[in-house]
């Protein structure tokens, strides 16, 4: 139990770094947190603990009573608590503190691994209920994948700092080239803009090209550059009524 709660604590920790580090790769991406919404940082504890299970299953050849029904348990139960916990205090205090985020996270995976090793001391449940139990964790790694590429507009998936969702937070793609450095403002899109000027440089891809500080100053658009048929150009991305 101690080591469940040492790895997922610590691996948690890291992969609120790892999508940035590693350039926000998609692949990374789906594993890691990649903005800050409550969906996001669930990833922290579900992902480690859905791997430390699939290993742990694994290597013991002697499993003990229960022990992928303690798994899912443990899965579903951390992620339950930091969303009731997270929302619970935010609610009373009006905002979110970072050390009280942390803080929920470390006693949201101590108590569901404490869980886990109760259930493990249970008389042995049908093994339908192992096989069941598998497949849910199986599902919360898909759904977690899934709703990274494809998040549901919903309060859970918004990230509070720039008001995106998912992936989309962090990237802008244009004929299939997406830049993943320009983060747009709340209601704009770069699906339709107009151009406010075609700088003398060549490119070949977005991150090719970087907006003049003259337009980054101000404050009628959040201008952005874009690879435009080889030309860097600086646009203004159409806002959308929500």
């Amino acid at each position: 139990m101690l080591f469940n709660i040492v790895f997922t604590i610590v691996v948690g920790s890291l992969l609120h770094f790892t999508f940035d580090f590693f350039h926000q790769s998609l692949i990374v991406g789906l594993f890691s947190a990649v903005d800050e919404s409550v969906w996001e940082h669930l990833k922290l504890a579900v992902m480690p603990m859905a791997f430390i299970s699939f290993w742990q299953g694994w290597r013991r050849k002697q499993k003990p009573n229960n022990f992928w029904l303690s798994r899912a348990k443990a899965v579903y139960f951390a992620a339950f608590a930091i969303v009731v916990l997270f929302y619970g205090y935010t609610a009373v205090l009006g905002k979110n503190y970072l050390f009280l985020d942390i803080a929920i996270f470390i006693v949201s995976v101590v108590a569901a691994e404490i869980m886990a090793s109760v259930v493990q001391k249970m008389r042995p449940f049908p093994k339908s209920c192992e096989t069941a139990s598998k497949i849910m964790i199986l599902f919360a790694i898909f759904i977690f994948m899934y709703f990274t590429v494809y998040p549901p507009k919903s309060f859970l998936f918004k990230d509070p700092a720039v008001g995106g969702y998912g992936l989309e937070t962090n990237q802008v793609c244009v004929a299939g080239d997406c830049d993943t450095s320009i983060i747009l403002p709340p209601h704009y899109s770069i699906k339709a803009y107009s151009i406010e000027k075609v700088l003398d440089q060549s490119c070949v891809r977005n991150i090719d090209c970087k907006t003049p500080a003259e337009y980054l100053i101000q404050s009628p658009c959040p201008f952005v550059s874009l690879c435009l048929e080889g030309e860097c150009t600086v646009i203004c991305p159409d806002f959308l009524e929500p």
